[in-house]
């Protein structure tokens, strides 16, 4: 029996002004079965989790290469 979804979340390659983004939610918002979006607005706390995991993937091949 399959899951049953509700929802679905898109994740940008990079963060964009809300103007620029506005071609990419037309287009969705065509798609049939959606029913709405809902920006999600860049925090400094994305951006910390981002540089962390940055970090740590340098740090991996960093000693993956310097052993």
């Amino acid at each position: 029996m399959s899951d049953r979804l509700n929802s679905l979340t898109v994740v940008l390659e990079k963060e964009m002004k809300t103007e620029d983004a506005e071609l990419i939610i037309n287009a969705i918002k065509m798609i049939r079965g959606v029913a709405n979006i809902i920006p999600g607005v860049a925090t400094s706390e994305g951006q910390i989790a981002r540089e962390m995991a940055r970090l740590d993937l340098i740090k991996k091949v960093y000693k993956l290469l310097n052993p």
